[in-house]
């Protein structure tokens, strides 16, 4: 036998006033949790950059156009520029966490980045700009 419209309406009533709060208290919770995690995000990434005077390289032993321009980093190095390499094979981690999307990439201090291959006199110009030169 059907229950009466009555019961069935009180049934939903009950059941809005139950899952309502609920509602709004996960949409609280998960809006804080989401906007503390922003601001924690970027905390983390400046912990990740690389120390004042140097310069992070995202490399690949794979790619052509890292290939195409390691004898220009490794120029640089040897002409006193800090340039830490980084091959993503083994940092994959830091290069997400700094928003590298494509290789090869340069990252400074500040946060700045250069992608894609760079001439010898345009590099040296960037990490000039960017304090990289140890002496």
């Amino acid at each position: 036998m059907a229950e009466p419209t009555d019961a069935k309406t009180s049934e939903k009533v009950r059941l809005i006033n139950y899952i309502f709060p609920i509602a709004i208290l996960v949409l609280l919770v998960g809006g804080y949790l989401f906007f503390t995690n922003q601001s924690t995000t970027g905390q983390a990434i400046a912990n990740d950059l690389p120390p004042t005077g140097s310069v992070y390289y995202f490399y690949s032993d794979t790619c052509p156009h890292c290939i195409a321009q390691k004898p220009i980093v490794e120029r640089l190095t040897n002409e006193s520029y800090n340039i830490v390499w980084k091959n993503t094979a083994y940092h994959s981690d830091e290069a997400v966490k700094l928003g590298v999307m494509a290789i090869p990439t340069f990252v400074a201090s500040n946060g700045d980045k250069k992608e894609g291959e760079v001439s010898y006199d345009a590099l040296k110009a960037w990490l000039d700009q960017h304090g990289a030169k140890t002496i």
